[in-house]
């Protein structure tokens, strides 16, 4: 006869959840600090204009923008999680233009995809998922024939700063939900009356961390 796997103790099954949810907490916090540190930065109309390279940091400014070119809709067992908003913009000469990634309301700064006064933007160049490229197909194309290069390969997320920060709060959010866990563990073992009270913190620290990890993971 096959033997029965004893169940794991509850007091050892938290303290290896807990070692992970630290170390994930290390993670975002680290990542999120040195996606915010930006160093040498270059300028937006430079980079579209002679080519960028994913990871490179950019701040400039923007005067011509079209208006949404594309949404993509992020979904887990078709509940949404995050959505993603693509413009074209064009460089100063005229000549080049490059996929961003921006808030829905970008375009709303342009009239008629002219800036009254020009925009301010910075962030980092990322590598563009194959799925946005796919979309984008037509719309480069389209551009390529009117004589304005433009590639879909990278794009330059202008909130990719706010995801950052979004990273530190994230493992700020797991440390305090490792602290509760072991508060919660120890009250366990102690026979503490307030372990309903420690769960429940655990529990809502947990949900919301989950929450916000889902919607970073879909934006990073």
């Amino acid at each position: 006869m096959r033997r029965k796997r004893k169940p794991m103790d509850p007091a050892k099954a938290m303290a290896i959840t807990c070692i992970i949810t630290a170390l994930a907490a290390v993670w975002c916090i680290v990542s999120g600090i040195i996606g915010i540190t930006f160093k040498d930065k270059q300028s937006i109309n430079k980079l579209i204009s002679t080519g960028c390279e994913s990871g490179d940091f950019f701040e400039g400014d923007v005067s011509y923008s079209s208006d949404c070119i594309l949404r993509m809709k992020h979904t887990i067992n078709f509940i949404p999680t995050a959505y993603e908003n693509y413009f074209i913009v064009i460089s100063s000469d005229g000549k080049n233009a490059a996929v961003v990634r921006a808030d829905k309301d970008f375009s709303e700064s342009f009239h008629n995809g002219i800036a009254a006064e020009p925009v301010r933007v910075k962030g980092r160049v990322k590598e563009t998922d194959y799925k946005v490229q796919r979309e984008l197909t037509d719309i480069t194309a389209q551009l390529s024939q009117e004589g304005i290069s433009v590639s879909s390969e990278n794009y330059y997320d202008f909130i990719s700063t706010r995801y950052y920060v979004l990273r530190i709060i994230l493992g700020i959010l797991l440390i305090l939900c490792t602290v509760s866990g072991i508060v919660m563990s120890k009250n366990q073992m102690n026979g503490s009356g307030s372990v309903r009270t420690s769960a429940g913190v655990f529990t809502i620290i947990l949900c919301v961390s989950c929450v916000l990890m889902l919607h970073v993971m879909s934006m990073s």
